[in-house]
């Protein structure tokens, strides 16, 4: 399936795993097409690297 960020109903997206591997390829995607992201992650110090631009606010879940 093909996103258009153009198109009103998809304009926010959240990511778990935002911090690294796919999960990190797919938010700095998004991020640099415009969408506003929700990173989830169990990292603080590897959300701490994405971009923050505005549009990119940061969860950070740990179910240890």
């Amino acid at each position: 399936m093909i996103f258009d960020l153009h198109d009103n109903y998809i304009n926010s997206l959240s990511i778990s795993g935002a911090a690294s591997g796919i999960g990190k390829a797919v938010s700095s995607l998004l991020l640099s097409r415009g969408a506003r992201v929700v990173s989830v992650d169990a990292s603080q110090s590897a959300l701490d690297q994405l971009p923050s631009d505005g549009n990119n606010h940061c969860l950070i879940m740990n179910f240890a």
